[in-house]
């Protein structure tokens, strides 16, 4: 790849309320108030891509689902319209077609379906809107839904579909593929020694949001043996006390062999969420974990402290697959963080529970916008593909980290004694109410399993 290649930039920034899929290349301004659900499932003919909903009563929920489809070939807007409208048909009987029409938009063909149709819960309608964004790959959005909530689902639709933006063009693929073989070569050129030679380090970062405080992170690598294998444990505990936001624990433990071949992981992320109305206080927790050996990766995630883990399909990872210790300590062990380039990998992502795309941009020397101690520093711009939202990290000669800023959060590096005189007694006061809500659930939960 050329020294110096950079991600061009966008014409028109996605606005703060937009969903953007940086692996695929696209965004969308979904509903306010409707729920995002972002598991990727494949189907025939392509993929479900993201699903929104919105509760309608006890006993409906509205549902906006969005499709990438492939075609066998080549075609025009109006030949896979028609086909996709005979499909309907061949689902739905006596399926009336109410409007056709053009989409208002200026990059990409578009097209707008709405249609009528009988069925056993009464008169239902179906709304598509259809994307072309390449000669043989398109985006379809779909609701269905009961005729009566044509007053409120339509407007919400037709906004929906219209804020819809294809990022990626010839020049961004081309990008993409440079910057996985970069990545790919990078990867096979680290040698175990280079892991191996890390020093053991402890270190603590402040959180700030919209620069009010917000919270600690506590970072900690060092060299370990795991299942007999030698590598390298990076641990990340923190909380956050965000405003307008529930507190928040995460924790990972993280590993990855020296010589990248085994990996293992193990996050916990616990929700403090305050009671509500009718709703009492609660605590989340989600348990998310992975094991690889080689190129075959397993992975679960668990939803709740009662709930049976949920294994997702074995994954057999590609030569760009990186692990996730790895990503962390990269700044660690790349190397020239002062020549700008492109570096792109494929890494697990749980809530789409599958591989996606991630690119890391060395920006070379920078300053960071905030006030840092230390001489002089260098950028690296970590992203979902190459038109997520970035988050900038900014390390010393060594690649420790300096800053980092992600939209309204920041981080930086902090004294410990410092932190624990802000937070610790918040800190202490969340964790006793994790373990008394979570205590109730486990005293409810055997009080109903009871004869």
């Amino acid at each position: 790849m050329a020294a110096g290649a950079t991600v061009p930039a966008l014409a028109a920034e996605p606005p703060p309320d937009a969903y953007i899929d940086g692996s695929l290349g696209f965004w969308l301004r979904p509903p306010a108030d409707w729920q995002l659900l972002r598991e990727r499932r494949a189907e025939p003919g392509g993929l479900l891509v993201l699903r929104m909903v919105k509760r309608a009563g006890p006993a409906r929920v509205h549902e906006i689902t969005l499709h990438q489809r492939i075609t066998p070939r080549s075609m025009g807007l109006d030949e896979a319209l028609s086909e996709l409208t005979a499909a309907l048909r061949a689902e739905s009987r006596g399926l009336r077609i109410a409007e056709q029409a053009e989409l208002r938009r200026a990059d990409r063909p578009a097209a707008f379906l709405s249609a009528e149709h009988e069925s056993p819960e009464g008169p239902m309608i179906l709304l598509t809107a259809m994307v072309r964004a390449r000669p043989s790959m398109f985006y379809v959005l779909t609701y269905a839904g009961p005729a009566a909530s044509r007053a409120e689902i339509e407007p919400q639709f037709r906004a929906a579909a219209e804020s819809f933006q294809v990022l990626e063009d010839e020049r961004s693929d081309r990008l993409v593929r440079q910057a996985l073989l970069a990545g790919t070569d990078w990867l096979n050129a680290l040698r175990p020694e280079t892991l191996s030679a890390l020093d053991e380090e402890e270190s603590y970062l402040a959180v700030s949001v919209d620069d009010r405080p917000a919270g600690y992170v506590r970072v900690s690598i060092e060299p370990t043996t795991w299942g007999g294998r030698d590598g390298l444990a990076v641990l990340e505990y923190g909380w956050t006390f965000a405003p307008d936001a529930p507190a928040r624990c995460v924790r990972s433990e993280m590993f990855v062999s020296f010589d990248l071949q085994s990996e293992r992981w193990q996050v916990t992320t616990t929700t403090l969420l305050p009671a509500e109305g009718d709703s009492p206080a609660s605590a989340d927790v989600v348990l998310e974990e992975g094991a690889r050996e080689k190129d075959r990766l397993l992975t679960s995630q668990q939803f709740g402290p009662g709930a049976p883990p949920e294994a997702n399909p074995p994954l057999k990872v590609p030569p760009t697959y990186v692990s996730r210790a790895l990503v962390r300590v990269l700044p660690r062990v790349i190397d020239h963080l002062e020549r700008p380039r492109v570096l792109a990998f494929n890494e697990f992502d749980p809530v789409r529970r599958g591989l996606i795309l991630r690119s890391v941009e060395i920006l070379g020397a920078a300053d960071p916008p905030v006030p840092v101690r230390g001489g002089k520093c260098f950028a690296l711009r970590d992203r979902e593909g190459l038109f997520g939202r970035p988050n900038d990290v900014f390390v010393d000669h060594t690649g420790r980290v300096r800053a980092v800023v992600s939209g309204s959060l920041k981080m930086k590096p902090a004294d410990r004694t410092d932190l624990e005189k802000r937070y610790a007694q918040r800190v202490a006061e969340a964790e006793r109410t994790v373990q008394e809500l979570l205590g109730e659930y486990v005293r409810a939960q055997e009080r109903f399993s009871r004869p």
